[in-house]
């Protein structure tokens, strides 16, 4: 056998050793088992914990979505002309590099609010 074979096969019983020891170590067994149960337990635990907060949170967002009604919060003068048109125009991008964000919203509630009734402009106030 040559030096290399010795090598290999003297690291193999090394290996084949420190099995016989793990297997005849009962109180090390022990303390792994109880590690992976214990681990494994943890890990469904999170797991079950992070689908009931996805599963919580996409109903509340659902539940949320179904009790919006714009249509019900918004002024009629929201459907005026002039109030469409500059809602329309805002849309655009370079609007907003143009102006201020503050200076635009202040447009789109004077146009769109300004004929409304003071209750109504009090409670969609920007």
């Amino acid at each position: 056998m040559s030096l290399q074979g010795r090598k290999e096969q003297m690291e193999i019983d090394r290996v084949f050793e420190k099995i016989r020891k793990f297997k005849s170590n009962g109180k090390f067994k022990r303390n792994l088992r109880i590690l992976l149960i214990t681990g494994a337990f943890g890990f469904l635990l999170v797991a079950a914990l992070v689908v009931w907060a996805g599963v919580a949170g996409f109903n509340y967002i659902i539940s949320a979505s179904r009790s919006l009604s714009i249509s019900e919060k918004m002024p009629s003068t929201i459907s005026s002309a002039e109030c469409w048109s500059k809602a329309q125009s805002l849309l655009n991008f370079q609007v907003w590099l143009d102006k201020p964000a503050l200076e635009n919203l202040a447009g789109l509630k004077n146009v769109c609010l300004g004929a409304a009734s003071g209750d109504e402009a009090k409670s969609l106030e920007l």
